[in-house]
């Protein structure tokens, strides 16, 4: 059976052994964010910027700030890094903007999918990560929890 997250105006649904916690802004029901990491240590995080409407400004301010952190950083498009093109997804060039990035940590290949999906005039930002082998063996769960997300904003 799998959990539900019901937050910062959204709800998506994710497997129930995942890990979560929640970062809420004092006072702001609909601003913070969400990480759920899997017992690997893979993760699936969302925050809500309130006011951004700029999707690729978004992925662009995370990569800034991934690229500060990490050597030797590559980006490509999104979903060019997937094992599976159908869980790729295929993003909304007016609402959305994303980049996938791989970098290495310690002697561990890194994979992470950033994506910024402008929703009622808040950005939400999509960060899902893992130890490469991990994010191919997790990405059709990623893939539907990413779908729960979108489905969400539809109603």
């Amino acid at each position: 059976m799998p959990g539900t997250f019901k937050g910062l105006g959204v709800h998506f649904l994710y497997p129930e052994n995942w890990t979560i916690s929640e970062q809420v802004e004092p006072g702001k029901a609909t601003a913070g964010g969400v990480t759920l990491e899997t017992p690997q240590g893979a993760f699936f995080s969302l925050n809500r910027y309130p006011g951004l409407t700029d999707p690729q400004q978004v992925v662009d301010e995370a990569i800034s700030a991934m690229r500060d952190e990490y050597d030797n950083l590559e980006i490509e498009p999104c979903g060019a890094l997937a094992s599976q093109p159908e869980t790729a997804g295929v993003l909304d060039p007016i609402r959305e903007a994303g980049a996938d990035l791989s970098f290495y940590v310690l002697d561990l290949l890194i994979t992470a999918r950033l994506l910024t999906i402008v929703h009622q005039g808040d950005a939400l930002l999509v960060q899902i990560q893992g130890e490469s082998r991990d994010f191919e063996t997790l990405e059709p769960v990623f893939a539907a929890m990413l779908k729960s997300l979108r489905d969400s904003l539809e109603e």
